[in-house]
């Protein structure tokens, strides 16, 4: 995440009219979230739009899914009892925040992409362990928004290589962090 200090010089910089005027007090800390549900395999969730109050400047994005339980069955595992199935976790994730299994993607209501190429793997864009998407604060001009892409890129093998069975579905469903600084008073 961006140092509100750091962020709040460049705006500064930058004479923002946003900030220009102010003193860093007169903002405060406030994270908003999103959900997206129950995504498919291979689908693409609709744009979704977080509002935010004029004048917030967003210092980070964080993002984290969240699986169905997953149990171990005998069309994986040859040895398994079908009338008894393991139900220990079969973990399809490497990531701690199972960062590998979306991708997302982000733009300004007024269509300025901030992601441009469509959704990008969530471990990429966000660092391995999240915490490092933007590089640089974003400010969020009055009657904008942030519309936010998700992706489910879980892909199912069989242990022989085969694609496999249709089901179960295993949708994911991501939630967003939006690490930000409003003025006080708003948000």
């Amino acid at each position: 995440m961006i140092s509100w200090d750091a962020a709040w010089a460049r705006q500064k910089e930058c004479k923002t009219s946003l900030v220009q005027g102010k003193v860093k007090s007169e903002f405060r800390s406030i994270y908003y979230t999103q959900k997206v549900e129950n995504i498919a395999i291979g689908a693409t969730s609709a744009n979704l739009n977080r509002d935010f109050p004029a004048g917030a400047i967003i210092l980070g994005i964080d993002a984290s899914a969240i699986l169905p339980r997953i149990v171990k069955k005998d069309q994986y595992y040859a040895d398994a009892d079908v009338s008894s199935p393991d139900t220990t976790f079969d973990r399809q994730s490497t990531s701690p925040a199972n960062l590998d299994l979306f991708s997302l993607a982000f733009q300004y209501t007024n269509d300025e992409v901030i992601t441009p190429g469509g959704p990008c793997l969530a471990s990429a864009l966000l660092g391995p362990n999240g915490g490092m998407f933007p590089a640089r604060e974003l400010v969020v001009d009055p009657s904008q928004a942030i519309l936010a892409t998700v992706k489910n890129e879980i892909v199912l093998l069989q242990y022989d290589g085969t694609a496999a069975p249709a089901t179960p579905a295993y949708s994911i469903t991501v939630h967003i962090r939006y690490a930000a600084m409003v003025p006080r008073g708003v948000g």
